[in-house]
């Protein structure tokens, strides 16, 4: 099943970027990863992904902008993540604190994947 799940990744830093994929991608699933909000959402309006994991503090477009404009076309699950230590109310399906554990993320995901 994990196999046909995609999940975009979206974070200015690429070494955070690259981790998140490499743990899911072991877990199975597909990955994109990119450091720009506008790259990401040209991605995410050309094919489907079923979540996508968002950095809250990105140049140009942040990543409560970016999750207004996925929300104009999209009610897929997002996790925001951020180094500001309060959640985000709103639109976001779950928050996760920088640093976190690569495998609680992973966790994350497959808990919202499966509602």
């Amino acid at each position: 099943m994990a196999q046909e799940i995609k999940v975009m990744i979206v974070d200015d830093e690429p070494h955070i970027g690259q981790l998140l994929n490499m743990y899911l991608r072991k877990e199975g699933y597909q990955t994109t990863v990119c450091t720009k909000s506008k790259d990401a959402l040209n991605k995410l309006h050309d094919d489907e992904y079923d979540i996508v994991l968002l950095d809250w503090m990105m140049p140009v477009m942040d990543g409560m902008e970016m999750l207004a404009e996925i929300r104009k076309f999209s009610h897929m699950p997002v996790i925001m993540l951020s180094g500001k230590d309060k959640p985000v109310r709103g639109a976001a399906d779950d928050f996760i604190v920088k640093p976190f554990d690569p495998q609680d993320v992973v966790k994350r995901v497959k808990a919202l994947l499966k509602n």
